[in-house]
């Protein structure tokens, strides 16, 4: 059958779908599509579906982890299971077995984890120095940001660090702003940057996101009393009111809302 539209999807009502999220830039995209279409042959009676999450950010954000390669199994616009990253055909071919089990009335798709009651307590103060330091593993040291290509500036991340209060969690803040303003900025941010040196952006601006920011841009300004992130803030909220509607668009690709 072969993979079919989204909207065609949706008119011919099908109770489920398989949905493969990928991009361009995306390194294992095209080895998973392969995987993908070892199982597609054999489910005459469902939906696959391939979106190009840069063209569609809305239904990216809506029913994808939003890292990729990712499938979502979607029934009745909710997704109850999935995947991301590279996994091998049979592993898919497994998990949408279970998901079609559990839609039908069946099993449980994750079994919860016991944790036995020798586990090690920690205090709230070692769990906060626990996730910061995790935070800053991701943080390149070269040029700012977290991860490499794809580069992101994660918002709360940023807002999480600037509450630790400490020296070197200020400067990964302000490294990644100033980055992210220079280079991402443009009536508003731009998702992410998809080289390490942020100098090749996406072309999708999402509104939650730019929310986000301003949040992040307002705190940065109390602490540092540099009124450049108050400007920023302040025109990427007008960038938003512009809208109106608060609930469309929730994203912007060049240029058209979605």
């Amino acid at each position: 059958m072969g993979f079919v539209e989204w909207v065609d999807s949706l008119k011919r009502k099908t109770p489920f779908k398989v949905v493969y999220f990928w991009t361009e830039w995306c390194e294992g995209c095209e080895e998973e599509r392969k995987e993908l279409e070892k199982i597609e042959k054999n489910w005459d009676n469902l939906d696959f579906i391939e979106i190009n999450a840069d063209e569609r950010p809305d239904l990216a954000i809506r029913y994808s982890p939003q890292i990729y390669p990712s499938i979502s199994f979607i029934s009745d616009r909710a997704v109850i299971g999935g995947t991301y990253g590279y996994v091998e055909f049979a592993k898919i071919n497994e998990l949408l077995l279970i998901t079609l089990d559990l839609v039908q009335g069946g099993g449980k798709i994750i079994t919860p984890i016991t944790v036995p009651h020798s586990a090690q307590k920690v205090s709230w103060r070692q769990a906060v120095n626990e996730i910061r330091r995790k935070c800053l593993a991701f943080f390149d040291i070269n040029f700012g940001g977290f991860e490499k290509s794809p580069k992101y500036y994660l918002p709360n991340v940023l807002r999480f660090l600037l509450k630790m209060g400490d020296p070197y969690s200020l400067e990964v803040v302000k490294y990644t702003l100033d980055a992210a303003i220079y280079y991402l900025w443009d009536d508003g941010f731009y998702a992410y940057s998809k080289s390490e040196d942020w100098k090749d952006h996406s072309n999708v601006k999402l509104i939650d996101v730019n929310a986000d920011m301003i949040l992040t841009l307002i705190e940065a300004y109390k602490v540092t009393k540099d009124e450049y992130y108050l400007d920023y803030a302040i025109e990427t909220g007008n960038w938003i009111l512009q809208f109106g509607d608060p609930f469309f668009p929730i994203a912007i690709v060049d240029g058209r809302k979605m």
